[in-house]
């Protein structure tokens, strides 16, 4: 329909979705397709939801690095506390454990 907030929506959610469903591959694929769009849009709650699908989907394929790079930039990108930034503290607290930074 041309409604590209809408199927930024939809992305957002499929890539929660996805994430809930324990599937990492989808998860970055919709997250990243959501990000994209809700980035040229200025959905900036969108874009978060699937960056930090984007982010569980990286720490559960292995990528620690990249996954707490994200983790952090979400963090860092929206300070205040919402329940992105508490998502973005788990996955990065496990990215750098996983690390072996216990600190």
């Amino acid at each position: 329909l041309g409604d590209r907030w809408r199927l930024s929506q939809i992305l957002s959610w499929q890539s929660s979705a996805a994430i809930v469903a324990g599937d990492a591959n989808a998860a970055h694929a919709l997250g990243s397709e959501g990000r994209d769009l809700s980035d040229l849009i200025g959905d900036r709650i969108g874009s978060r939801q699937c960056r930090l699908a984007v982010a569980y989907a990286q720490l559960w394929q292995g990528d620690l690095t990249g996954a707490a790079a994200r983790f952090g930039d979400l963090v860092e990108q929206e300070p205040d506390a919402d329940v992105f930034t508490s998502l973005s503290l788990k996955g990065l607290g496990d990215a750098l454990a996983y690390q072996g930074d216990v600190s």
